[in-house]
């Protein structure tokens, strides 16, 4: 079974990294919470302008849409 989340990656230099971190442990919260709610309001937006849509099986695997 497939998972429904997905993880995401990216690198930071030491410099933003240790600004991260001293960030997060002044709010007492951790790396990945102040992560995941940056990104959150962005996430809720795309997902409005970009919807799941059921995958469609291609009838004719040789046509380019």
């Amino acid at each position: 079974m497939a998972s429904s989340k997905k993880w995401v990656k990216f690198q930071i230099d030491i410099d933003e990294w240790w600004a991260l971190t001293r960030y997060a442990a002044s709010h007492k919260r951790s790396v990945r919470n102040v992560a995941a709610n940056h990104f959150a309001p962005l996430l809720r937006e795309l997902k409005k302008e970009y919807p799941r849509e059921p995958q469609q099986p291609n009838e004719n695997p040789d046509s380019v849409a």
